[in-house]
């Protein structure tokens, strides 16, 4: 596609969706929070840094949580594979011998007569 073709696409895309949005019922609602949340960031900005700043150390410490979730259930599933490797080297060692069987359907039958 053509940068030209690009360029109507994502303008028209874009007048539409701000149409959509400055005339229909659910775009006045929106218009309606983010002007009130304009002005109460405008009335108290550090109020809105505080909760940034304690959503950011909340998702922060779920992410280490989860972290070290994945690393115990790692560390978890390598002890027991070692286990198994241990286990597998205290086994004893097991050997066979196969001999291949040929059986001389013609012979059998000879001897049967």
């Amino acid at each position: 596609m053509s940068k030209f073709f690009r360029t109507v696409l994502f303008g028209s895309l874009s007048g539409a969706t701000a149409a959509y949005l400055l005339t229909s019922k659910e775009g006045k609602v929106l218009q309606s929070k983010a002007k009130n949340f304009i002005v109460a960031y405008q009335e108290n900005p550090e109020a809105y840094h505080e909760l940034v700043k304690e959503k950011i150390d909340y998702y922060r410490q779920q992410m280490i949580k989860k972290v070290q979730s994945y690393q115990e259930d790692l560390q978890t599933t390598l002890d027991k594979d070692a286990e198994l490797t241990e286990q597998a080297e205290k086994l004893p060692e097991v050997s066979a011998y196969i001999d291949d069987i040929v059986l001389d359907y013609d012979d059998m039958i000879n001897k049967k007569k």
